[in-house]
């Protein structure tokens, strides 16, 4: 499972890079620039910042989402599966966003490999980030 594809980076190794950010890194370094990758499984990502004062869309769709004092308050464990997935589309702002998509390999290989004439012409490449054992 991975949570996103970063394109063009020029940070993390030589050249031009695509960086793949992979779930499940139970490792818990204090360092950790993207503690949303340690879980293995799909999470929930809420930005208070983003979520309008008077909404009440999620807490209308998800019993584990309400609103007190005027400020949502998210209860992940009791949110399913198929909760997850469709609060995401619920959410005006994208407040809450689904971090973890599963896919093919095959797909994830031919998105990678878009940028190959950039990895060839500047010496880069991808850099697998995450997914620690």
């Amino acid at each position: 499972m991975y949570f996103n594809i970063q394109r063009f980076s020029t940070h993390d190794g030589d050249g031009i890079r695509s960086i793949l950010f992979l779930k499940g890194c139970s490792l818990a370094c204090p360092w950790c620039q993207n503690p949303e990758s340690r879980s293995e499984k799909r999470s929930l990502l809420f930005d208070e910042r983003s979520c309008m004062d008077e909404c009440q869309l999620c807490a209308e769709s998800c019993d584990g989402i309400e609103r007190i004092d005027n400020k949502i308050v998210v209860n992940r464990k009791a949110i399913s599966e198929e909760q997850l997935i469709a609060l995401q589309d619920v959410c005006p702002t994208q407040a809450l966003t689904v971090c973890g998509e599963e896919s093919e390999k095959e797909f994830l290989f031919d998105v990678l490999m878009k940028d190959k004439p950039f990895y060839d012409q500047s010496g880069g490449g991808v850099t697998f980030s995450g997914g620690e054992p």
